[in-house]
């Protein structure tokens, strides 16, 4: 899972890195790095998954990114290995907030952004109050 603050090391995600390992990639195969403008409208860069390539940006609130379809043959697959480099510091302009990745539906996206991530949000809304009302009711059981 990709944290903004590691709780236990005190630790703040500054950069991801990416390196990919598709020998032969065709480029209609898709499998792009996307990367957003803050309002997630427009794609402000867009990177191929060809062999050896290595991408990095810096991770803040606002560094948004993404996969395009991938479209590959069977029997092919995109490869790529990600790393994230944490420092002490916060990033400039931490609002202090800790969380696991944000997720924003792209502009053609519309059902994806207005129906399907906000049910799962829901969801795991739910899910998570339920867990809280479980562990309230075996407190009180004792």
């Amino acid at each position: 899972m990709d944290f903004n603050f590691i709780e236990k090391t005190q630790w703040h995600r500054r950069v991801n890195i990416l390196i990919y390992f598709n020998k032969n990639w065709n480029e209609e195969y898709g499998g792009y790095l996307d990367l957003w403008d803050k309002d997630v409208k427009n794609c402000v860069g867009a990177f191929a998954s060809i062999f050896n390539r290595a991408c990095g940006f810096a991770t803040s609130e606002i560094s948004y990114h993404g996969v395009t379809p991938v479209r590959c043959p069977p029997g092919r697959a995109r490869k790529s290995f990600a790393v994230y480099y944490y420092t002490k510091e916060a990033p400039a302009g931490w609002d202090g907030v800790k969380h696991s990745t944000v997720f924003k539906a792209r502009p053609d996206e519309w059902l994806k952004g207005h129906l399907l991530m906000p049910a799962e949000d829901t969801l795991n809304s739910s899910k998570q109050a339920f867990r809280n009302l479980k562990k309230t009711v075996k407190t009180m059981i004792g």
